[in-house]
C-alpha cells in the first residue's frame, strides 16, 4: 500500500516514521505478520540521531538508536525509485525546484 503524506511544507513535516511504525503494528496485530513499512526520508523520530554524533561511526553505531523499533528505512534507501512507484500506482509527482514549494511524501506498507 502506497501512502500518499501532500502538501507538506519543509519545517512542518508530519511524523512519517512514527505512523508507519503504528501503522504497520496495526498490520502485525491484525495477523499480518509478515508487514514491512517504509517511511520517507531521514529518520527524525529524536530531534538529533545519537547514532550520526558518534565521532568514529562503524557498522554497529545504529545499535546506539534510542527507538530502533520505530525507525523505519526510507523507500530510497531501499534503492526502490520513488518517482517510477508514485506514477505507476496513478500518483502525480514532480520535482521540488525551490525550498519554499510544498512537496509529497510517499511511504509504503507491504503487507502478505
Amino acid at each position: 500500500m502506497l501512502i500518499e503524506f501532500a502538501d507538506v511544507q519543509e519545517g512542518r513535516r508530519p511524523k512519517v516514521h512514527e505512523i508507519m511504525f503504528e501503522l504497520k503494528r496495526d498490520a502485525f496485530l491484525s495477523r499480518l505478520c509478515k508487514a514491512f513499512a517504509y517511511a520517507a526520508g531521514p529518520c527524525r523520530i529524536c530531534g538529533g540521531c545519537v547514532a550520526q554524533d558518534i565521532d568514529s561511526p562503524n557498522e554497529y553505531s545504529k545499535k546506539q538508536c534510542r527507538y530502533p523499533e520505530k525507525a523505519r528505512p526510507a523507500m530510497e534507501a531501499a534503492g526502490i525509485d520513488v518517482f517510477q512507484t508514485a506514477r505507476k500506482a496513478g500518483y502525480a509527482i514532480r520535482v521540488i525546484r525551490d525550498t519554499e514549494d510544498r512537496f509529497t511524501l510517499f511511504c509504503l506498507l507491504l503487507v502478505e
